[in-house]
């Protein structure tokens, strides 16, 4: 169906939101100003889960609510010359108290004559880092090791074999993902300070009971890389170049993962599937050893510096004489909240938390 006439719905906590994204502007998410409808059979449950949170104040007769916010949202609550919180109270009969830059209290505080006002306010508030943060270049990502010594030795053998062909020009050294890293993302997320760190690794943890278990039904969670393909339209000018995974039970985990931090307003996505792959050559290894491929799955930001100048490289060769290859299989055992610019000390990326399958 049209996605004007059935509109993405976002669920970011308890709340669900209708987005509505202006037609002439769907291909440029970075310059998208986001419109929201709450949906109205969600309001009640809302001031439910919100109960407790929300505290009278001056004997019954208002309430408040302190709210979480990453304080590179500020300047966007509040507007040129306040205008924006100035509207924001007015449209939600509240009274909202910012933080000033560098203070130690890190809340957002709404206070209002009713909890249907405070929760209206929150709605807005969240909508605004939801569109904020999809401007941020990304700090995190979600990520599965593929690792094991099978596959890294299998991977150093292509590399080598890769290097010493005759046949196979323009392809050096500096292009391939360092073995200890090889890995399948799952999605990036833009996570701006202790607060958000904290609480997607808790989502994280979620996933097992709610996504990972209802999947699997206590059997192992295997995967296979066979097979190569690429990332472009034309094999002779390549940007990526990628091992296929093959898991039917990944496939489902990952989406399941990805549609619930997406649904949280904590990562996009474009398409219904995670794709199940692991950058094997990279032309941004060049100048980057440690870029990390925002694929069809993820929306492009120019702003990112790993998405800057490329040298494509001609893959034609290696996809005729490679394209099956086989770097082996591997049994998943954990799934990383994983620090983009970082090394831990096996080699692998830092990680923020770490799921144990």
């Amino acid at each position: 169906m049209n996605s004007v006439l059935s509109p993405e719905l976002m669920w970011i906590g308890s709340r669900c939101y209708r987005v509505n994204i202006p037609n002439d502007r769907r291909n440029e998410p970075e310059r998208v100003n986001i419109n929201y409808e709450e949906e109205e059979f969600n309001c009640e449950l809302d001031a439910e889960d919100l109960y407790d949170e929300i505290e009278p104040i001056d004997n019954g007769t208002k309430f408040q609510l302190k709210m979480h916010i990453p304080s590179l949202f500020y300047s966007q609550i509040i507007g040129t010359k306040g205008a924006t919180k100035k509207r924001l109270e007015q449209e939600t009969s509240t009274q909202l108290t910012v933080p000033k830059m560098g203070s130690r209290d890190s809340n957002v505080l709404i206070i209002g004559k009713s909890r249907k006002d405070i929760i209206s306010m929150r709605n807005r508030l969240d909508l605004i880092v939801v569109s904020g943060r999809a401007k941020q270049n990304f700090t995190h990502f979600l990520s599965i090791a593929f690792t094991s010594s099978q596959i890294q030795e299998n991977f150093n053998k292509f590399k080598s074999q890769i290097l010493n062909d005759p046949e196979i020009n323009g392809i050096d050294d500096s292009l391939f993902q360092k073995p200890q890293k090889l890995h399948l993302t799952i999605g990036t997320l833009s996570l701006l300070d202790n607060e958000d760190r904290s609480r997607t690794a808790e989502m994280l943890q979620d996933c097992k009971e709610f996504i990972i278990d209802q999947v699997l039904q206590g059997s192992e969670l295997n995967a296979k890389m066979v097979g190569l393909d690429y990332m472009n339209d034309d094999p002779s000018a390549v940007d990526v170049l990628y091992a296929k995974v093959v898991s039917e039970n990944l496939q489902e985990i990952t989406n399941g993962i990805a549609e619930y931090f997406s649904s949280r307003g904590f990562m996009q996505l474009k398409g219904d599937q995670v794709k199940l792959h692991v950058t094997l050559i990279n032309s941004l290894f060049r100048d980057n050893d440690d870029a990390i491929v925002k694929d069809e799955n993820q929306p492009r930001d120019s702003r990112d510096k790993d998405q800057g100048n490329r040298i494509k490289f001609d893959a034609s060769k290696i996809l005729k004489k490679y394209k099956d290859f086989n770097l082996g299989e591997i049994k998943i055992k954990e799934i990383h909240l994983s620090q983009r610019y970082s090394k831990a000390s096996n080699g692998f990326y830092e990680a923020t938390g770490i799921l144990k399958l």
